[in-house]
């Protein structure tokens, strides 16, 4: 048994393999993981500030996450 057969992401490649997946970043490790996994991806940068003004690390990801989503759907709109 594979260390990584409990890992979540694994139940989930099944499902994302024929969807249009957008990469809201320009890193290279980012992409490089999602190679490995064996994903799809198109790359828009967002281009979204991304210096901490959140204390909590949770919610900063969070709306960091949002804000570039945001940018990027409008960006293909």
């Amino acid at each position: 048994m594979s260390i990584f057969s409990h890992n979540p992401i694994y139940t989930l490649l099944p499902k994302l393999v024929d969807r249009r997946i957008i990469l809201a970043s320009a890193s290279p490790r980012r992409q490089s993981l999602l190679k490995m996994i064996g994903l799809k991806f198109e790359v828009y940068p967002s281009n979204i500030d991304e210096e901490e003004h959140e204390i909590n690390p949770e919610k900063f990801v969070c709306s960091l996450s949002k804000r570039k989503a945001s940018f990027v759907a409008q960006q293909q709109q």
